[in-house]
């Protein structure tokens, strides 16, 4: 027997999410609240975005150069600064920034504090990311119909 396609199309699928426990976090957190970010899988879409980073990062630090040689270094260098990025920021952090921003689902966070994370506590930071990534690996789960009527003896 092939591929039910059908059956596949006609299914429901659950994000896969994992709760991550940060202990240098744990001075941000209430005092009985546990240091615990949860992340999840990315959709297709979202891993398209993230590869993409790279290309928009390039794109950035071209029109930075353009600018510095017509409005001057310090303008030019302050759009550097807007974006959080430089240069000479390796294409793999400016990917795993993106991975961050997307895969993080509690609590809510943004470019901003992806930045500061990667920038204070980069062993975190790549292990939030490998999580991601392995989360992504492993697909979306498949949502099982709960069983209709009662349970027999």
């Amino acid at each position: 027997m092939g591929l039910d396609v059908n059956k596949f199309v006609n299914s429901k699928f659950d994000t896969t999410t994992e709760e991550i426990k940060l202990d240098c976090l744990k001075d941000f957190f209430g005092k009985d609240e546990k240091p615990v970010i949860k992340v999840k899988g990315l959709t297709g879409v979202e891993l398209g975005f993230v590869n993409e980073s790279i290309d928009r990062s390039k794109a950035v630090n071209d029109i930075v150069e353009k600018l510095m040689s017509t409005v001057g270094k310090e303008k030019a260098e302050g759009v550097f600064e807007g974006v959080g990025l430089s240069d000479e920021t390796p294409s793999d952090i400016v990917r795993r920034i993106e991975i961050m921003k997307k895969g993080v689902v509690e609590p809510e966070v943004g470019h901003e504090f992806v930045l500061k994370f990667c920038d204070r506590f980069p062993v975190e930071f790549y292990e939030v990311t490998n999580k991601i990534l392995e989360l992504t690996g492993k697909g979306q789960s498949l949502v099982k119909p709960s069983p209709s009527g009662k349970k027999t003896a």
